[in-house]
């Protein structure tokens, strides 16, 4: 058994030692008569009642119309479709970024109002992410799971990017290794400039402590031998679009004309991904660039952050210009030869960075992916069973059945029909805490309140 699997096993209060929002005696929640999808066979299942007990699903079975338990909350389920709560696997907590600069929770307040009950945190300050925890733990403050790698592995580049570990040598490597496993990370990241002689140092180090590691591929070795190395998650698309294509990719803005891809390399690599049971996040947001200020969504999404916060997001439009857009559609290509060479993907946004918000970017990432050719189920596993896969989680997490955790999403609409039906949210179960519409808006509220407090 792994260090990360051992950890994540710990399931009293927390799933891992990063944050999750406190258990409270709470009474049992009845959802009755509510259609629940089956995100592993991609089924509707009509008529049924689930019933929560304290953190953990008690039952699910057909509805009857019985009482409820004495005390029980009962949420009417007619006409509304319950899914397993939603993973963020590619989210950053960074101070000088983030909108939890004054450690206020506001991300994660944002993360439960919008369904997301689960972050894999891809590279954060630790000093924050511990004094998040304690807040969460001492405050009983809400919060979604997190598992987090704190500072990511990095060797110098031009400029510095965020909470980065720099490391120049094996030695190094080795000991960073052993310092952040000492610090309490749960799993450890890795970024693009390593050496490939300090990379197989560290993941060698990271193995010894039976430590999971994932990240982007340094420059210096490929995404095979990435895969091969045992790195769990590639992150994004620039390694596998390194493979599938001929010429050599400089970046974004790169080509005024569509990019060539060499097909048969590209399979040949997913296909070698595949074998490994490497997962990939491929974070389409990121070359989509979608605007979280155009038109239509600059006052719903810019008020929830802090003045120095805002002043990072840029003007519409989506696309910068013909060459992001060739980006884009390579990207899409990618994706769509990812799923069919079954690559198990995972929705992730690189959410604290960038020009993303918690919880409203990983809506629109599964909006992305289906845009990009894949079904609404194949989105809503990226964020639902595959983390539980991930994760080597599937007794707890990724589906909703008796005796998993009780983390559930209840929605107006059917998400295999609309993706974009996770939107409608009418309540959020976190483990075993019942967030309904009146909840989930006094938790928007205070994020409201905590950006208005600096104007």
């Amino acid at each position: 058994m792994t260090r990360f699997t051992a950890l994540l096993l710990g399931i009293g209060v927390l799933v891992s030692p990063i944050g999750q929002s406190v258990a409270q005696e709470a009474p049992v929640i009845v959802i009755d008569d509510v259609t629940v999808i089956d995100v592993d066979l991609g089924e509707r299942v009509e008529n049924q009642t689930v019933v929560v007990s304290g953190n953990r699903i008690a039952s699910v079975r057909p509805a009857t119309g019985a009482d409820a338990p004495p005390g029980a909350r009962v949420l009417d389920g007619r006409g509304k479709f319950l899914i397993p709560g939603l993973w963020e696997m590619h989210a950053h907590a960074f101070e000088h970024y983030g909108i939890d600069y004054d450690f206020s929770m506001d991300m994660y307040k944002l993360f439960l109002a919008h369904g997301v009950t689960g972050v894999r945190d891809m590279g954060s300050y630790l000093g924050q992410l511990l004094a998040g925890k304690r807040r969460i733990a001492s405050e009983n403050l809400p919060a979604p799971r997190i598992v987090a790698s704190g500072p990511f592995l990095e060797t110098a580049q031009a400029r510095r990017f965020g909470p980065e570990h720099m490391i120049y040598t094996p030695e190094e490597a080795r000991s960073a290794v052993d310092s952040l496993v000492a610090g309490g990370i749960d799993f450890l990241k890795i970024h693009n400039g390593l050496t490939s002689e300090v990379y197989y140092a560290a993941v060698e180090q990271a193995r010894r402590h039976h430590l999971v590691f994932s990240g982007h591929v340094p420059q210096s070795i490929t995404i095979m031998d990435a895969s091969d190395s045992g790195m769990r998650s590639v992150e994004h698309l620039m390694a596998l679009g390194r493979a599938c294509r001929d010429d050599e990719p400089t970046g974004r803005g790169e080509s005024e004309t569509p990019i060539e891809l060499n097909e048969p390399a590209c399979r040949a690599a997913i296909e070698h991904l595949a074998a490994n049971g490497t997962f990939i996040t491929p974070t389409m947001i990121f070359s989509a660039e979608l605007a979280v200020d155009s038109p239509g969504v600059s006052r719903e999404r810019l008020q929830y952050l802090k003045p120095a916060k805002a002043e990072y997001y840029r003007p519409p439009p989506i696309y910068a210009g013909e060459a992001d857009r060739n980006l884009h559609e390579f990207n899409q290509r990618l994706l769509r030869l990812v799923v069919e060479g079954g690559v198990t993907i995972l929705a992730g946004t690189d959410t604290g960075a960038f020009y993303r918000l918690p919880g409203f970017a990983l809506h629109d990432e599964l909006a992305l992916m289906v845009e990009a050719g894949l079904s609404p189920l194949d989105a809503l596993r990226a964020a639902t069973l595959n983390p539980a896969l991930y994760f080597d989680r599937r007794g707890d997490l990724g589906a909703i059945e008796a005796g998993k955790l009780a983390d559930l999403v209840l929605l107006d609409a059917d998400p295999l029909e609309d993706i974009e039906n996770t939107t409608r949210i009418s309540a959020v179960i976190a483990d075993g805490n019942l967030y309904d519409a009146a909840a989930i808006e006094d938790l928007l509220a205070d994020v409201l309140a905590s950006s208005r407090r600096l104007l």
